[in-house]
């Protein structure tokens, strides 16, 4: 299908602009033909019998509203693709892989420095001791064995996980600072 003036190919005409609005304050407008795109690139290993992505991409277009944050299209991108989980498993690996880039390009590359962050985070600045997230002890073996440790984490593998896991990960288990994630699939497998 070809694109309309704003680079939409869902057929649906955008009337207006829709701006996203990244964590710095500035914006971009919403390009579907870019999120398509990118779902394209996270699900070129599934089958397109199963997961139909310009449709995913014409869901998303019709409960976007007028002014997006990134972390709000994130999060409506990967609801929507597990909300289709009902139609095909494959809409819920995909719903994760959206969750997992988003945390990759968040969080620091290596295990190693993801815990320095982790350890230098200091939970109640108020208090004289240090509260850190993880211990000295658990920190020093960390550093201790850092080289082999961040050797072993294959990022690849935050997209082997399904969205429903992902997410129980995130509530229950996943270490937070500040209340945002700060840990990935990769570094529990």
């Amino acid at each position: 299908m070809p694109s309309n003036i704003n680079g939409n190919k869902t057929g649906m005409p955008l009337s207006h602009t829709i701006k996203v609005v990244h964590s710095d304050q500035k914006w971009n407008e919403y390009d579907s033909s870019i999120l398509e795109k990118f779902l394209e690139s996270l699900s070129s290993d599934l089958s397109t019998e199963y997961v139909n992505i310009p449709e995913v991409v014409e869901k998303i277009h019709t409960g976007i509203p007028d002014e997006i944050t990134t972390e709000e299209l994130i999060n409506l991108v990967a609801e929507t693709l597990a909300s289709m989980t009902t139609r095909h498993y494959q809409y819920s690996v995909v719903a994760s892989r959206v969750l997992s880039h988003h945390l990759q390009k968040r969080l620091p590359q290596t295990f190693s420095a993801n815990f320095t962050a982790m350890y230098k985070y200091d939970l109640a600045s108020s208090n004289e001791r240090k509260n850190t997230v993880i211990s000295t002890e658990v920190y020093q073996f960390i550093l201790e064995n850092k080289d082999a440790i961040d050797s072993a984490i294959r990022p690849i593998r935050d997209f082997d996980i399904d969205y429903f896991g992902l997410r129980t990960l995130e509530r229950s288990y996943f270490l937070k600072i500040d209340g945002k994630i700060h840990e990935l699939p990769s570094m529990f497998l």
